[in-house]
């Protein structure tokens, strides 16, 4: 009948449709990892600049705690008024479209917030800096130049707690002028990264086409099986 093998013709019409978009697509691909690939190198050179001013914002930070903790113990600073401090962190944000073998629905979900460190150094879709945005390391007594228990610890005046609070303000000089050399840098590697998203989107679109034709293919088979068959 010739309902019938009009129907099989344009299925096989289908397939055979199926197969050459496969075939761009998959053609395709090698081309775009290779862009993603020479683009990686440039988001880990961007990162490499960032990761030293944050290690080291952090280590300037851990420097006033213990500062902190032993002007308290001789006597320096109080409790009143005192603030929990939270370190700096830089995070490279991921999504699924990062994975080179994504080929789910949600290609911007899946999104994770890794600390930067040198294992994951030019990876994700955006690097996120922010100022006191970590975790807590410790106590910032309050009034740290003063001396709220003379005779009860070793400081007797509050001269005897100066060297402290000026110590810690030094430091906190220092830790500004890191700071200020972050924002630039965070803006150039997300530039790039930015960049290397459009060519990880177009990848995923390419795989998802292939996953979803592959099945098309599969269900036409079964189909023309079926037609045959009745």
């Amino acid at each position: 009948m010739p309902e019938y093998n009009n129907l099989l013709n344009v299925l096989t019409g289908t397939q055979s449709a199926a197969d050459t978009a496969i075939g761009f697509a998959s053609e395709a691909i090698p081309e775009i990892q290779t862009e993603i690939d020479l683009m990686t190198e440039y988001c880990v050179n961007a990162d490499k600049k960032i990761l030293p001013i944050i290690t080291e914002i952090k280590n300037l930070q851990n420097q006033i705690i213990v500062l902190s903790n032993q002007a308290f113990a001789v006597g320096c600073g109080t409790t009143t008024g005192a603030t929990t401090l939270n370190e700096d962190i830089v995070t490279n944000n991921t999504q699924n479209v990062n994975d080179k073998n994504y080929t789910g629905t949600d290609p911007f979900g899946g999104q994770s917030t890794p600390e930067i460190s040198s294992s994951n150094i030019g990876v994700g879709t955006l690097t996120v800096y922010s100022a006191n945005g970590g975790s807590g390391i410790g106590t910032l007594y309050s009034g740290i130049g003063s001396c709220y228990s003379p005779g009860i610890g070793s400081c007797l005046v509050d001269g005897d707690c100066a060297g402290y609070a000026t110590s810690i303000a030094n430091l906190n000089s220092q830790i500004t002028t890191l700071r200020n050399q972050l924002p630039p840098l965070i803006s150039d590697t997300n530039v790039l990264k930015e960049e290397r998203k459009q060519s990880e989107i177009q990848r995923y679109g390419d795989l998802f086409i292939i996953g979803q034709l592959g099945e098309r293919k599969i269900n036409i088979a079964t189909a023309k099986t079926t037609i045959q068959g009745s």
